[in-house]
C-alpha cells in the first residue's frame, strides 16, 4: 500500500530548483511522478548543507532522493548507499527514513532483476523505494 496515495491525472509539480538545472533523467523522473499522480516539490540546493535531498512528495512533504541506475554490477547498491549517506550527513534518521525514487532510464537490464536487487538492498539502505518503470506508465512502491 502506497501511503502517498497518488492519483493518476492529479499530480502536480513545484520547482524550487529550476527545471533547467535538473539532469535529463531527473526531469523525466519528475514528469513521470507527476503523471502517476504524485504531488512533487523539487527542492533547490542549499550550498551551506553537507548534502541535499532532491524532492518532497505527498501532502506531508516526505523527503525523497532520486537515483537512476545503470547496468553496472554494483549500480543499485552504490546509488542506494549514496542516498542513505545523504540522510546520515544531514543528521536524519537514515535507517528508518531513507526514501529513494529509483529509475533505470537508458538501462538494458531486466526490470524484474532490478526490482529484486532493490528489495535485497533495502534491508540495509532504504526504508522505502518507489521504482518507476522505464515507460513511465507505472511504478512500484516498496517498503521494508
Amino acid at each position: 500500500m502506497n501511503p502517498l496515495h497518488p492519483v493518476p491525472g492529479r499530480g502536480s509539480v513545484r520547482y524550487g530548483k529550476p527545471k533547467e538545472r535538473l539532469t535529463g533523467n531527473e526531469q523525466t523522473c519528475v514528469s513521470h511522478l507527476e503523471s502517476l499522480g504524485y504531488q512533487v516539490e523539487v527542492l533547490d540546493e542549499d550550498l551551506e548543507k553537507p548534502a541535499n535531498i532532491d524532492l518532497r512528495l505527498g501532502e506531508s512533504g516526505q523527503l525523497w532522493e532520486m537515483k537512476n541506475v545503470g547496468d553496472g554490477k554494483h549500480a543499485i547498491e552504490d546509488n542506494m548507499r549514496n542516498a542513505y549517506h545523504k540522510w546520515v550527513r544531514l543528521g536524519l534518521d537514515a535507517p528508518n527514513e531513507t526514501r529513494v525514487v529509483m529509475t533505470s532510464y537508458g538501462g538494458m537490464r531486466s526490470e524484474s532483476e532490478i526490482v529484486d536487487e532493490i528489495r535485497r538492498r533495502m534491508r540495509r539502505y532504504a526504508a522505502n523505494v518507489i521504482y518507476i518503470f522505464r515507460d513511465g506508465a507505472s511504478s512500484l512502491f516498496l517498503g521494508r
